[in-house]
């Protein structure tokens, strides 16, 4: 059994769409991680999980990629406060609050490990 089929079990009575059976091309971002895992995804799909929809012109994926783009790459983006991230069209309360709060986690998770390894 999937793990996406494990934890939607009534999706495995459609297997025309079964996330397995599709390319990584055609797969969207959530099924692409449940089938191979957070590491196989781009940066574009990691954001798109993140930031679930895209704007009134673009997809998600465009989008995601159009967040990146205005905020000079992953790095900038990561580093961007609430005041940088408003500034994207298209960013609202929402996401930016969804946004930050993963940033915020991964860096607490990276100072207790950095913590941990230097005791």
């Amino acid at each position: 059994m999937n793990p996406y089929t494990a934890i939607y079990p009534d999706s495995a009575k459609d297997t025309a769409h079964s996330a397995p059976a599709m390319p990584d091309d055609q797969l969207r971002p959530r099924e692409k991680l449940l089938a191979r895992g957070a590491a196989a995804l781009s940066n574009t799909e990691l954001l798109a999980i993140l930031l679930r929809t895209g704007s009134a012109q673009m997809n998600i994926m465009q989008f995601s990629q159009y967040v990146l783009d205005q905020a000079g790459g992953p790095r900038n983006l990561v580093l961007s406060n609430y005041e940088s991230l408003r500034k994207i069209k298209g960013l609202g309360d929402a996401k930016i609050c969804s946004f930050l709060a993963a940033v915020e986690f991964a860096r607490r998770h990276m100072q207790d490990t950095l913590q941990f390894h230097t005791e």
